[in-house]
């Protein structure tokens, strides 16, 4: 576990995407902020855990499109464990 509550998440697609958006990261126990474009497959944001626990972040599957309309695949689910605690 860890006393960090906000991690800097990288989203990489293997193809140019033309509308993926905050909107597409699923997140639980957490909120997602400071979502950034690098290019055109490269993309960020920050997760911040809402308290104690286990945050997600995914991107679900057809949650975007690359140019030719091929919905995205289902990211793998980033997890970390959050404990204010550990801060004591």
């Amino acid at each position: 576990s860890t006393g960090t509550d906000a991690v800097v998440l990288v989203y990489t697609s293997n193809e140019a995407t033309t509308d993926f958006a905050v909107a597409d990261i699923t997140e639980t126990d957490c909120t997602t902020s400071d979502f950034t474009t690098t290019s055109t497959t490269v993309y960020g944001s920050t997760c911040t855990a809402s308290s104690d626990g286990t945050p997600t972040v995914l991107v679900a599957a057809d949650a975007f499109n690359d140019a030719t309309s091929n919905g995205n695949s289902v990211s793998n689910t980033y997890t970390w464990t959050y404990d204010r605690t550990s801060l004591s």
